[in-house]
């Protein structure tokens, strides 16, 4: 497929997505085609469909838009892996999608920038996991994302300031990086305050 290809299946993806979504009198379920519609998928946390955001080449607007069906083969491919070296091939996943990839895989970590200042979060899901406690397990990683999505800094100067806080000192990120001034890691630390994180529950096995 050229660019040309590439650019009229974008626009007919998109154009009648939002055609649907405007003059449909039903819910509309956006069908995710990474392949076709040229854009990665980002989305604001929480979620407002006020934002009239792009998912995959339909605009939400008036909550017309109901769900979305993911085209993705990240599970398919995770689950192939998990096969080699007769089922003991590790895998270590970003923190995003940990507890999705413990479903599928028998040898799990997970190796990422918050796995370093909470790592209590991810020694919860897999306990939880493991006990058999879903919806711990699946809050703790719902808790995981937002915690990431509040970083409004660089990644890594962020998790040494985080990491600077819960008392494990580990120096100013060094160039091309640019270190977090006072002020800056006073409003991280405000913004993951907002979470009344309590650390110490976050490692246990319980129900919920």
């Amino acid at each position: 497929m050229d660019d040309a290809d590439a650019g009229l299946q974008q626009f007919l993806w998109r154009g009648a997505g939002h055609i649907l979504a405007l003059n449909l009198d039903a819910p509309v379920l956006d069908l995710g085609h990474p392949g076709q519609s040229v854009e990665q998928l980002t989305l604001a946390v929480p979620f407002d469909p006020g934002d009239a955001q792009h998912l995959a080449g339909v605009k939400v607007e008036a909550d017309a838009v109901h769900g979305m069906k993911l085209a993705r083969q990240d599970m398919f491919c995770v689950a192939r892996l998990a096969e080699l070296n007769d089922g003991e091939f590790a895998i270590y996943p970003v923190e995003s999608f940990y507890l999705a990839v413990l479903a599928t895989a028998p040898i799990v970590g997970t190796i990422g920038s918050m796995s370093n200042w909470i790592p209590e979060a991810f020694v919860g899901i897999k306990r939880n996991f493991e006990a058999g406690n879903l919806k711990r397990a699946a809050y703790l990683q719902r808790l995981a994302c937002r915690l990431f999505a509040a970083f409004n800094y660089e990644e890594i100067p962020a998790t040494k300031a985080l990491l600077e806080r819960r008392g494990v000192p580990c120096g100013e990120s060094w160039d091309p990086l640019v270190p977090m001034t006072e002020r800056d890691k006073k409003e991280l630390y405000q913004a993951i305050d907002a979470f009344k994180v309590d650390f110490d529950s976050l490692a246990k096995a319980e129900e919920v």
